[in-house]
């Protein structure tokens, strides 16, 4: 477990989904946002997806009968957003990206995109005796 600094100590993340675009190097730093993690002690992973299809994931597992995403309340900007999506009016698939919580969603979308190619074994967690809700890892 890392501190991250507020006194409780924190499981590292299982995994870093980021824009493909990250890959590119940044004129004012010369460093890709993918390098600045790597030095973190993160492994980002990057799908080039388009945005539609990220979208279309990310709703499919809003109305996924069997096991539907589930944010925890705690998480009060992501329920907030998705709680608000709108379509955008040229493209109705996609949500409106002019939106405030674009960059939310963006992450969400990232992390639906990424996950099925991005698989790996982790320890298990005690749910308190209930199945993972991350069964798909």
């Amino acid at each position: 477990m890392a501190n991250r600094g507020f006194g409780t100590p924190h499981a590292p993340p299982r995994g870093t989904f980021c824009d493909p675009a990250g890959r590119g190097v940044q004129a004012t730093t010369g460093e890709s946002e993918f390098d600045v993690f790597k030095v973190k002690g993160l492994g980002p992973s990057a799908v080039d997806s388009s945005i539609r299809d990220g979208c279309v994931r990310l709703m499919d597992a809003i109305a996924d009968p069997d096991i539907p995403l589930v944010v925890s309340r705690s998480c009060t900007w992501t329920v907030e957003a998705l709680g608000a999506i709108s379509p955008d009016r040229k493209r109705p698939d996609v949500y409106d990206e002019k939106s405030s919580y674009t960059h939310a969603l963006d992450a969400l979308r990232y992390f639906m995109v990424n996950q099925a190619v991005s698989r790996q074994d982790w320890p298990d967690i005690d749910y308190d005796g209930l199945p993972s809700p991350f069964s798909q890892f």
